[in-house]
């Protein structure tokens, strides 16, 4: 994937694309093409601290400058609030993407290549340097911006910090309260000059656009210095490190760094070039959690961490579809332990407190997570240990009102749907919430819950026999389905309402009924199943995705952008996800004779890899055209729902 430097030598083009490094443990390093910094959460080392959670913003990024004769020239592009900007993409010859980020600049006959790798399972980023000099003597000055503060927030005021010199590194000591430090490793070409100064009022445009804090400084050490004579090429590495240990072979980790992509490719084992770019994008997600020594699912970047139901819909697809068995098993094994009176947690401890279970489809997505990596692992032994635990959630969803003596609003109804949530509740994957304003109820009886409901059941059947068990579930699925098509069939329209509640029945039209065509079950089949697909496909399809809302509705939002409310109010009621992309795919995939094939969709969907972060899809885009793509850069159920359904 490569950018010329037409493409990206303007502040908006250049800004508008990014890229993204992932190290396994859930810190990234992730910034513009141009080089410039237009959110808070960019940064050469987001470090996370208590993996994949607590990150810390620590290297922001780094200035170059370049010394010839009396000249300098500036490399760096950024913007300050005070309007003052320095744009020298200029210098800029072109950006590739294809193993690492990489960018190429000439100045003055000087080549200069840089590159970003982080070293995977450690909270450690390099910036490689290749210079080609050329007639003149010449200096290069790296000058680091350095930061310490919450991902989500921002930093003015660096008094607390300290620093210490030792022959081949600096030490940076945030707070004298905290045992936490930053060593930028240098090797012999380089000098280091102690200017300690900040770097004040970087603007962050794309903050600015969701209604945010959009300003903050930086704190600069000083400059790291190598000289150059005419001709000479120097190869220069700078190491920042949050790590007690920073011993590292940088030759072995470069080309770890570099390979990593084709062994992944390798073994998941597929030719096409779309579907190896999704292989690649689905790495980023799958990392290592401290608390329960296992492996989970990010959720999303820049700001999203790991939950219950995005790591569960995304399994099969980022780690069955890879053939990355292990990880599915180790994340499957992880939420086997925190099962809890039959829920499934939405959010892991990170420190002491308990996790948190307020989702109704998490453990119902249990099942078709624990189906699919059965069948494709033929692990009987894990399927012997995840029964006993699968039987402990259906016997929870089995239990009805008057059994939960109002304990909790999740249970069986007499027509043997599950109803779940309050007025004041959000349980659904639909969950945006403003204060106490709830934007998308979807309390009682809900399409697609009640579609899972009969897909678990008609799991529990098939690995029932499997086992050698008793089948109990094929006549509740039976009772299931008539009960489903009898309460959510609306005929007048041809589609499924959303929500069935005491208050009545919401004939929102909304992608959640799709499910009931694209599980492993399918409780809705027939004309009723072209019906639906139809009017999804008419209402709420676009190349990037599903609507959340049929722009006919009168609700409808087309553009999401602006502070929290108007981003929140807009989130499920006309927003794209791409993530019930997949559901669309595998229900066309099972209906046959629709123009909606795998190719047609993946030939509309393919430039979105290019949009916003390269290699990545959002979580979600506009609902009008030109469908502007929003919301996270790179989105875990967005890349594994499409991967998933396309093969």
């Amino acid at each position: 994937m490569y950018f010329t430097k037409e493409e990206i030598a303007n502040f908006d083009g250049g800004a508008k694309k990014e890229w993204l490094l992932t190290n396994g443990i859930g810190s990234f390093a992730a910034g513009s093409l141009n080089g410039s910094n237009t959110r808070r959460y960019h940064g050469l080392l987001v470090s996370s601290n208590r993996p994949p959670v607590d990150r810390h913003v620590i290297v922001s990024g780094i200035l170059e400058k370049i010394k010839i004769d009396d000249n300098i020239y500036s490399l760096a592009t950024f913007e300050c609030n005070n309007g003052y900007s320095e744009n020298s993409f200029t210098y800029l010859q072109g950006f590739q993407n294809n193993f690492l980020p990489t960018w190429h600049y000439k100045v003055e006959g000087i080549n200069l290549t840089k590159q970003i790798f982080m070293i995977y399972g450690k909270n450690t980023t390099v910036a490689k340097y290749i210079i080609k000099n050329g007639d003149k003597k010449a200096e290069l000055n790296l000058l680091p911006l350095i930061n310490y503060r919450d991902y989500h927030g921002e930093r003015l005021d660096f008094s607390s910090f300290s620093l210490s010199e030792s022959k081949d590194n600096v030490e940076i000591k945030f707070d004298q309260s905290i045992d936490e430090t930053l060593k930028i490793v240098y090797g012999k070409e380089l000098k280091y000059n102690k200017e300690i100064t900040n770097f004040y009022n970087m603007y962050y445009r794309k903050e600015s656009e969701r209604g945010l804090n959009s300003v903050e400084n930086h704190y600069m050490p000083g400059s790291f210095v190598v000289k150059l004579k005419a001709k000479e090429e120097k190869v220069i590495n700078l190491i920042f490190t949050t790590e007690k240990d920073i011993e590292i072979d940088l030759e072995k980790e470069y080309l770890k760094a570099v390979s990593r992509n084709a062994e992944l490719i390798n073994k998941a084992g597929y030719k096409d070039s779309f579907v190896n770019a999704l292989v690649k994008a689905a790495d980023a997600f799958i990392v290592s959690r401290k608390s329960t020594n296992g492996k989970t699912i990010l959720a999303g970047y820049p700001w999203f961490t790991d939950w219950g139901r995005d790591t569960l819909i995304s399994l099969t697809g980022l780690t069955i579809a890879t053939k990355r068995y292990a990880d599915a098993k180790s994340i499957l094994k992880t939420f086997m332990k925190y099962i809890k009176d039959g829920m499934l947690p939405n959010v892991f401890p990170d420190f002491s407190e308990d996790p948190g279970y307020n989702t109704v489809d998490a453990p119902l997505w249990f099942f078709e997570a624990v189906y699919n990596y059965v069948k494709a692992a033929n692990d009987e032994k894990f399927l012997n240990e995840a029964y006993e635990k699968l039987l402990e959630v259906y016997n929870r969803f089995s239990i009805s009102k008057e059994e939960l003596n109002g304990r909790e609003v999740i249970y069986k109804d007499t027509d043997e749907l599950i109803y779940a949530g309050t007025e004041k509740t959000q349980l659904t994957w639909m969950d945006a919430k403003v204060g106490d304003y709830v934007v998308t109820p979807r309390f009682g009886k809900a399409v697609e819950i009640n579609a899972l409901w009969y897909n678990a059941n008609m799991i529990m059947a098939e690995l029932s026999k499997k086992m050698g068990k008793r089948d109990i579930y094929t006549s509740k699925a039976k009772k299931i389905k008539e009960s489903f098509i009898k309460t959510f069939w609306f005929d007048k329209m041809g589609y499924l309402y959303d929500v069935v509640n005491e208050h009545g029945k919401d004939a929102s039209l909304r992608p959640n009924q799709i499910f009931a065509i694209a599980l492993n079950f399918s409780v809705i089949d027939g004309d009723m199943a072209r019906s639906i697909f139809d009017t999804v496909a008419r209402e709420l399809y676009t190349p990037v995705g599903l609507r959340s809302l049929s722009p006919h509705d009168d609700r409808y939002r087309g553009i999401y952008i602006g502070d929290i409310w108007n981003r929140d109010t807009a989130y499920h009621q006309g927003t794209v996800w791409t993530w019930p992309l997949g559901a669309f795919i595998t229900a066309g995939r099972k209906l046959k004779d629709t123009k909606y094939t795998v190719e047609y969709i993946v030939e509309n969907l393919k430039y979105t890899l290019q949009e916003e972060t390269l290699g990545q899809i959002n979580e979600i885009f506009d609902g009008d055209a030109p469908f502007y793509p929003r919301g996270c850069f790179a989105q875990a159920w967005s890349v594994a729902e499409v991967l998933r359904s396309i093969l």
